[in-house]
């Protein structure tokens, strides 16, 4: 990602949530694992987020690394605007980050979770669209 890019999408961020959530995501520090303990890196997707739901930002650093150019890339192509399909890629791992203890993975997979978010949330921005386009449209 463009480093200037990437700055603004974390300075929007910030502005809107008022959180340190962005900065985790985008500028990432690493953690010290213990010798007892399974690097974090190794946990699967499901375990990571039972780490998340505890309020583990490291273990949602991997699931962003694991995850985001997939969700991007899908969210480019139902959207077709990247900058926009960027800032619902924040917001989908915003919603991880809120959401991490409502996931059950007797119903569905981490990463069909992970897209059914995504996808909610471009569908939402596409119809939010819609109506701003169709107002613009109709002023004219």
């Amino acid at each position: 990602m463009d480093w200037k890019l990437c700055t603004g999408i974390c300075y929007t961020a910030i502005v809107q949530r008022q959180s340190q959530f962005c900065l985790i995501l985008f500028f990432k520090v690493k953690a010290v694992h213990s010798k007892n303990q399974v690097p974090h890196e190794h946990l699967s997707d499901e375990a990571l987020l039972t780490q998340v739901a505890r309020g583990d930002s490291t273990a949602l650093e991997i699931l962003y690394d694991r995850h985001a150019a997939t969700v991007l890339a899908i969210l480019i192509q139902h959207i077709g605007e990247r900058i926009a399909a960027e800032g619902i890629l924040q917001e989908t791992f915003w919603q991880v980050w809120q959401r991490a203890n409502t996931y059950r993975s007797d119903r569905e997979s981490f990463s069909h979770w992970l897209y059914r978010i995504a996808s909610v949330l471009a569908v939402h921005n596409s119809t939010r669209m819609g109506v701003k386009d169709s107002r613009k449209e109709n002023e004219n």
